[in-house]
């Protein structure tokens, strides 16, 4: 706090100026003897800069923090990283990943996922690539399944489903075992690309693997095989669905009445809406009672 007064005594009086990166440095950094910052035992939770219009905020802050001599944590840097690439600025982000060295701090999982994510979600795949290599390359750091099902998913969606693949059986060639994300970005793509047979695989080898799909999962499959006109195979997973217990929602159900009328079963559609209707009531009873 000592370091801190004298910073404001020296701006004399541009001291407003300088005030809020020094209370942004000191609300966020652990302190020794809690090993939390302020703004943690304040809040429960890490600060986290706001999205599109503050986020010029968050940055000017951060410039006048640096520009006074104060190192940005691991923490402060990757808050604004997150910022950066919620907002598209993919290019700042990484230029801020690359500038921590400068303040003695190194990048870690959540620097190199924030900036992979943003990079799939514009479609820069390869460059998205390069930067997982460099992840890979960094002793610091160990791509988990995060990592993973990110690419994994980015390249299904875009229809590389061979190098979606390949990082599937990397992935798992390295001891990282494939999650419920995984499969699903694996069924995603596959099913969006109109390889059912593969999609189903992937299906079957996730629940030999003792991985449980989720409505989601359903959701996905059920949706892809009705607009290729395979009610009966939809129809099967729906009823699937009530066998194992997983509920589905409106989306479920949307999805199969649409397949439905698409082959003139227009009675059996009538049926799936009042069975919508009647689950939805009855769930809004019990809430009541409850």
């Amino acid at each position: 706090m000592d370091n801190l007064k004298k910073r404001l005594e020296k701006a004399k009086g541009k001291w407003t100026e300088e005030f809020p990166g020094v209370l942004w440095s000191y609300g966020t950094t652990p302190k020794i003897s809690t090993g939390f910052s302020p703004f943690t035992l304040a809040y429960g939770t890490e600060a986290v800069i706001p999205a599109e219009g503050k986020i010029a905020c968050g940055i000017k802050v951060f410039d006048k923090m640096t520009k006074m001599g104060i190192q940005p944590n691991a923490i402060t840097c990757n808050t604004l990283i997150h910022g950066l690439c919620r907002t598209g600025q993919v290019g700042p982000a990484l230029q801020l990943k690359n500038n921590m060295s400068k303040w003695n701090r190194r990048p870690d999982g959540f620097s190199y996922n924030a900036i992979i994510d943003t990079l799939c979600k514009g479609g820069l795949l390869d460059q998205a690539m390069v930067l997982f290599t460099e992840m890979l390359g960094d002793s610091n750091v160990v791509p988990g399944v995060v990592a993973y099902n990110i690419l994994i998913n980015g390249f299904g969606n875009s229809g590389r489903l061979k190098e979606a693949k390949r990082l599937f059986d990397e992935m798992v060639s390295r001891g990282i075992s494939a999650d419920l994300t995984t499969y699903n970005s694996m069924i995603d793509g596959h099913c969006v690309h109109g390889q059912q047979e593969e999609a189903r695989r992937c299906f079957d080898e996730m629940v030999d693997r003792g991985i449980s799909p989720d409505t989601v999962t359903f959701n996905v499959l059920i949706d892809s095989h009705c607009n290729d006109g395979m009610t009966e195979d939809a129809w099967g997973l729906f009823k699937l669905m009530d066998k194992i217990n997983i509920p589905p929602d409106q989306f479920t159900f949307n999805s199969m009445m649409d397949g439905l009328c698409l082959v003139g079963r227009l009675q059996d559609a009538v049926q799936l809406f009042d069975s919508m209707v009647d689950r939805a009531l009855n769930r809004m009873f019990s809430i009541t009672i409850q």
